[in-house]
């Protein structure tokens, strides 16, 4: 058994040893137990800290859960091989905490062609999809348009993944499914076909060929088009009950059909029309879909560029007047373009033809034409090389009796050429044609003496009137000054007394104004009122009774204020 050694802390002389005596170290042994105290709360502090550490790195979702991410294709898992699919990724946030720097990516298998979606996804390749944030339950989708293509039997994967991080975390993490589609034979055939590239307002025409390959009749067999934006219908070689939907009826085991689709392009440069086609038959008035095909056409700059300009100030003209337009044309291709023809084509009733003239050109029907015969410089136009030409065109000097209502010249150039044999429309664009006011004073005696004597009333009635031709005029002020002290006008005496409302007299300066809200095309309204006259004396042999009258209006067609009309002072006889 150990023993404590001599002269320790833990032992003393038995001898030594008295009631009351301190022993030695006592101290020491009272500090001992304070010491570990606080060694024992700051281990404790300590390891708090460490347990909440580890917490925060390994239990808590904010920062080391993967949140709770659903994906979900939406998609027929028999696919026909060759034939364009539509097919929808939905994506969840089921967790409680938004998700930020979230990209999406589609991993397509072998044989498919991404052909469009409905989000944009980066680089336009149809792969990553990028969104800063998708927040707690929130849920969005993405439709995707692509062929699948392969042996008949195949099965093809289609994958997706999302990857993404947690609000108030760097930490990353991702989800993902999957989905097989099965490759089936196609029953029928279906393509379309067309220009690559279309120059813009240039003709296309599509061709869109079908054949049933089934080995059995189908009856009531029905092609759907959905046609591109900016596509304007001309034609189809094929009846069109809506210009959706022809009718193809039915087709017998390997009968095949073609359908030509012809109208004009337009959009901006860069743009991409998509043609969508879909071929099936009705089922008791459901469409039963077979097959569905793309087309992709990309709108081009044309290579020569032809623009107009014309000196009529905010696009505003007047009867009688001489619009002279300047023709600009550049070539801003690579390469020369021969025999070029341009054109301007008019539309409207105040396009006056026997005033027009054009300089080297010749009016046919509505539209003035230059080509090489007139203007030899046509007939090669070479990279950078650039020439204009002038064209004057007349407004009808007759439009108010002509009776119609707001007339305009409308007006569009248009090229062609041998390398582009189709005509290339410009911008169409139209000038306004604009009517004025047409104000009217007139005096009339009434009673009293004739002419006026300085010690006895006369009355005279004075008629204000105000016409319009083709526009619409509104706020419509119709004012001047009576010639006071020696003309006022007498009170009860304002006929229509509906206006009287709308006639204001300040006795102290003379001031008449007549105010109108809305004076329709092709109308006339007055008002009128009786004054009192007394002659101012002297050898005055006339004396104006209405001075400085004028009218002032807006047009609601050319929405413009008009300039004001003076009207000539009107004047009685004194002697």
């Amino acid at each position: 058994m150990l023993e404590p050694p001599k002269n320790s802390i833990y032992s003393m002389p038995e001898e030594e040893i008295t009631e009351g005596a301190k022993l030695p170290g006592a101290s020491l042994l009272t500090r001992v137990p304070r010491t570990a105290q606080w060694f024992a709360v700051v281990g404790v502090l300590i390891l708090g800290l460490l347990a909440f550490i580890g917490w925060r790195v390994f239990w808590n979702p904010q920062s080391g859960s993967p949140a709770n991410v659903v994906l979900h294709f939406d998609i027929t898992t028999d696919v026909t091989s060759g034939s364009a699919v539509e097919f929808t990724l939905t994506y969840e946030n089921r967790d409680s905490h938004a998700l930020k720097n979230v990209r999406l990516e589609i991993l397509y298998p072998d044989g498919f062609r991404f052909l469009d979606s409905s989000v944009t996804s980066r680089e336009g390749t149809g792969r990553n999809f990028d969104y800063d944030q998708i927040p707690s339950r929130g849920r969005g989708s993405i439709v995707i348009n692509g062929l699948f293509t392969g042996i008949p039997d195949e099965s093809k994967l289609l994958q997706a993944k999302i990857y993404y991080q947690l609000e108030n975390s760097s930490a990353q993490f991702f989800s993902q499914t999957e989905v097989r589609v099965n490759l089936l034979a196609p029953d029928l055939n279906l393509r379309v076909s067309g220009p690559a590239q279309v120059i813009n307002s240039q003709k296309i025409e599509y061709t869109v060929s079908y054949q049933n390959i089934s080995g059995q009749t189908l009856t009531r067999a029905q092609l759907q088009l959905a046609l591109p934006d900016g596509f304007e219908f001309a034609s189809s070689s094929i009846p069109t009950l809506d210009r959706k939907r022809w009718d193809l009826d039915t087709l017998v085991p390997d009968q095949a059909g073609t359908l030509l689709l012809r109208g004009r392009m337009s959009g901006s440069i860069g743009d991409e029309r998509v043609l969508k086609a879909e071929l099936g038959y009705i089922d008791n008035g459901t469409f039963v879909l077979q097959n569905r095909a793309y087309f992709t056409s990309t709108i081009i700059e044309s290579p020569l560029h032809v623009s107009y300009s014309s000196a009529v100030k905010n696009g505003i003209a007047e009867e009688g007047d001489t619009i002279t337009f300047t023709i600009t044309y550049v070539n801003a291709g690579r390469e020369g373009i021969h025999n070029v023809r341009l054109g301007m084509h008019f539309e409207g009733d105040a396009v006056d033809y026997k005033h027009a003239r054009a300089e080297g050109g010749a009016l046919v029907g509505h539209d003035f034409l230059w080509n090489a015969s007139s203007k030899p410089q046509l007939a090669l136009i070479q990279p950078g090389q650039s020439g204009s030409f002038y064209l004057d065109i007349g407004v009808n000097r007759d439009l108010g009796s002509s009776g119609v209502k707001d007339p305009t010249i409308s007006f569009n150039a248009y090229s062609s050429a041998d390398e582009f044999a189709d005509p290339i429309l410009g911008t169409p664009d139209r000038v306004k044609i604009r009517s004025r006011v047409q104000p009217d004073v007139q005096v009339s005696y009434v009673s009293g003496p004739q002419p006026p004597r300085t010690d006895q009333d006369s009355q005279y009635r004075i008629t204000l009137r105000v016409s319009d031709s083709f526009n619409e005029l509104d706020d419509i002020s119709f004012s001047g000054y009576l010639n006071i002290p020696f003309v006022s006008l007498i009170d009860g005496t304002i006929d229509p007394t509906g206006e009287s409302g709308q006639v204001n007299f300040i006795d102290s300066s003379g001031r008449l104004t007549w105010r109108v809200t809305t004076l329709p095309a092709f109308s006339t309204r007055q008002v009128s009122f009786v004054v009192s006259v007394r002659s101012p004396g002297g050898s005055a042999v006339a004396m104006p009774i209405t001075k400085s009258m004028e009218v002032s209006a807006t047009n609601t067609f050319t929405e413009e204020a008009l300039p004001a009309v003076r009207v000539e002072d009107r004047n009685i006889n004194l002697q």
